[in-house]
């Protein structure tokens, strides 16, 4: 299968590094056609 999304640990290595750097808090902003890929993937 392939996708244009990245890879989930990808995600969380940034979410993760984010964190360390003293954010306690992050906003994301999907702008897609559709959530079905996403929805997926984080299930």
């Amino acid at each position: 299968m392939k996708t244009s999304l990245p890879k989930l640990g990808k995600i969380q290595d940034m979410f993760e590094e984010i964190k360390n750097k003293g954010y306690d808090a992050v906003s994301v902003f999907q702008f897609v056609k559709g959530y079905l890929a996403r929805w997926m993937q984080w299930r």
